[in-house]
């Protein structure tokens, strides 16, 4: 069966049992952004890209380039480290790059809010599995 690469990055984030724990007692993962912020902790993944600069190999789509974007939504006084660590240990086992990982957000808000985005070149069609 050949998955999407939206299907593949839930696939691995899904299955890993570190990051299930973490989020049980929350909203778990959903894609792209969390219906409700009232079951938190709740991660939240998308892919962005997935088309661009492709190479090809006999008229066929060879490999392509990925950007997976993940944000983290918890209370202000849970710790995300974990969960950050989770996720990094998840997509950088994809070879994926992590770019750029950082908290945003007002002080006064309620919630923690941490962005994070992942790159890879070259990812091949036979490695999404």
């Amino acid at each position: 069966m050949i998955l999407t690469a939206t299907e593949w990055i839930y696939s691995k984030l899904s299955a890993d049992a570190t990051l299930t724990a973490l989020l049980a007692s929350g909203g778990g993962l959903v894609y792209f952004f969390p219906n409700s912020f009232e079951k938190l902790p709740v991660v939240s993944y998308s892919v962005s890209q997935y088309t661009s600069d492709m190479d090809y190999k006999d008229d066929v789509t060879f490999s392509n380039d990925i950007t997976v974007n993940v944000d983290i939504y918890l209370k202000n006084s849970e710790n995300s480290t974990p969960i950050i660590q989770a996720v990094d240990a998840v997509l950088t086992g994809l070879l994926l790059n992590l770019d750029y990982c950082n908290p945003i957000g007002d002080p006064s808000a309620k919630t923690q809010h941490v962005t994070m985005r992942y790159s890879r070149n070259g990812l091949e069609q036979s490695e999404i599995i």
